[in-house]
């Protein structure tokens, strides 16, 4: 353990506590902050120390890991002029900074240490992505942008902490930005998947077997089969926060708006309000129906997964970063789906992204829409799958 670098780790929420136990039984000596007071019990039990202040946490580290919900979060831990971890933290030591954040917000911390007179201190910008589950088990997909130097010099704690490890060019601010474009396809699909199972529910479909048809092929994606698998079981217990995922589409949406050649995907953006209408409904009514089958459902996910790609291509192309690297992290990562591997298949070696580009584009169009059509009968609305189609017709 002497020979390992000392590490102060801010934050052991869902994503965080996995993160520095793993750390702990790689034979790390860690010390932790977090508010709450049962996170840092429980990171106590793992063997790990607790600190009563970011301050006191940072005091005696070499590597300090903020892993925080938010840049509001981030900003109080580091540079809070009483209990920021800044104040103690020893020269020379390395801040590794696994938010997500717009990327002007993690040149802005590289700004701030500067002017606090902390040049000294070296940042990594290196979002994560994954889930709890893979937190706790040191399997993340880490996107990592700082100097060549040292992103080596924290590589042993990269490697404990994740078994994905994406080295981005750009310098800081590259990791966030790739960041920012995955949670994009996080998002949608999150509320594809609760579009589309809510419509499955009010027509009377058998929940198992529509989730087994849509697992089974084209209409499939990472984050269908964990959320799904949560409204199948009653006894499951969410696995991440539905304001996290609400934070980070309004980061998205600022940046978006910002571009105006993003047009389409701020039409995807503003359906954001759809997340809450739905999350506040009491109970959906049933309207059983005879066509509304699994093809159905899977229809309208294809269609609006394939839409959602090609925005979420165009916008990283907008940003600078190569298709070929953002589909080799998105397959590693939460934001993968079949659709997304089939549209940058289609798309390799080409510089035009539109939908009618795809090979089967009117065909994935044609679905869609009567989907949508058929779906009417149920008295359901379909905010995102219409906001696909809408992205057909312009194409």
């Amino acid at each position: 353990m002497d020979n390992k670098p000392k590490i102060g780790f801010i934050g052991l929420g869902a994503m965080g506590l996995g993160m520095a136990s793993c750390l702990v039984k790689s034979g790390f000596d860690v010390t932790g902050f977090d508010i709450n007071e049962n996170a840092m019990e429980k990171f106590a039990s793992h063997g790990g120390r607790a600190a009563s202040t970011p301050s006191a946490c940072a005091a005696a580290a070499n590597i300090l890991v903020i892993v925080v919900a938010t840049s509001d979060q981030a900003s109080s831990v580091l540079f809070d002029p009483h209990n920021g971890g800044l104040r103690t933290l020893p020269p020379n030591s390395t801040v590794l900074l696994c938010i997500t954040a717009d990327p002007a917000y993690i040149l802005d911390v590289e700004s701030r240490l500067k002017a606090s007179k902390r040049a000294d201190v070296r940042l990594i910008d290196c979002p994560i992505s994954g889930g709890e589950a893979r937190a706790q088990q040191g399997t993340l997909s880490l996107l990592c942008a700082g100097k060549g130097s040292d992103v080596e010099y924290v590589w042993d704690v990269l490697s404990c902490i994740g078994s994905q490890i994406h080295v981005i060019p750009g310098g800081i601010g590259a990791g966030s930005s790739v960041k920012m474009v995955h949670q994009i396809l996080v998002g949608v699909h999150i509320l594809a998947c609760v579009e589309v199972m809510g419509l499955a529910y009010v027509a009377g479909l058998d929940m198992h077997k529509t989730y087994d048809s849509v697992m089974g092929g084209d209409a499939a994606s990472w984050l269908f089969g964990q959320r799904a698998a949560h409204m199948l079981d009653k006894g499951e217990v969410p696995a991440s926060s539905l304001m996290i995922i609400t934070k980070d589409f309004s980061m998205v949406e600022a940046s978006a708006h910002a571009d105006d050649d993003c047009t389409a995907l701020n039409t995807y953006l503003m359906r954001t309000g759809s997340l809450h209408s739905l999350r506040e409904s009491s109970h959906l009514s049933k309207h059983p129906s005879k066509t509304i089958n699994e093809a159905v459902i899977t229809s309208l996910l294809i269609g609006i997964h394939a839409a959602a790609s090609i925005e979420v291509l165009k916008f990283a192309q907008r940003l600078g970063l190569d298709s070929e690297m953002v589909r080799d992290i998105v397959r590693d990562a939460a934001g993968h789906s079949a659709m997304f591997e089939k549209v940058c298949a289609q798309l390799q070696g080409k510089s035009d992204i539109f939908l009618r580009t795809l090979d089967n584009y009117e065909d994935i169009a044609q679905d869609l829409s009567s989907a949508i059509d058929i779906a009417k009968s149920a008295k359901y609305p379909l905010f995102f799958a219409s906001a696909a189609l809408q992205q057909f017709y312009s194409s």
